[in-house]
């Protein structure tokens, strides 16, 4: 019986002492999370680009191309039409123009692991292995 009053107590006491301490304590800011801006025509690009990759995926790569000619002909992000030309160009075989692809993008990008990667896969399939194990070197050193 000693025993429960002595627990009792102490619940009682950290009740007490809790409650009187929460008042005490400044009420804390609500923090709400900054809404990023986004334009429309943002939206319009991510939901054209999201279809493009659709295209690529399911092997329709002309009418892929020619969406995403259209879409960079609207402004599109230069950096995503260049990283989804490189793609159709990899996709199509065109190992060739997808090396003039990435080494014009590394121009601008040279820290984008991905593009070194891709780099590394049109000279392989070309047969350039000296070249692709620079560029996988590169990647690894990227990512």
């Amino acid at each position: 019986m000693t025993r429960r009053r002595a627990l009792l107590g102490t619940v009682l006491a950290l009740l007490l002492v809790g409650a009187a301490g929460a008042q005490s304590l400044p009420e804390r800011p609500q923090i709400r999370p900054v809404p990023r801006a986004h334009t429309g025509i943002e939206a319009y690009w991510e939901r054209q680009l999201a279809q493009i990759d659709q295209l690529i995926r399911l092997g329709y790569h002309s009418r892929a191309h020619d969406l995403l000619e259209e879409l960079s002909s609207n402004g599109a992000p230069a950096s995503s039409v260049r990283q989804r030309r490189i793609r159709i160009a990899l996709a199509v075989g065109d190992h060739e123009r997808a090396i003039e692809l990435c080494r014009d993008a590394l121009a601008d990008e040279p820290d984008d692991p991905g593009l070194w990667r891709q780099l590394a896969r049109a000279q392989a399939a070309l047969g350039q292995t000296q070249d692709a194990r620079a560029s996988l070197v590169l990647f690894l050193a990227l990512a």
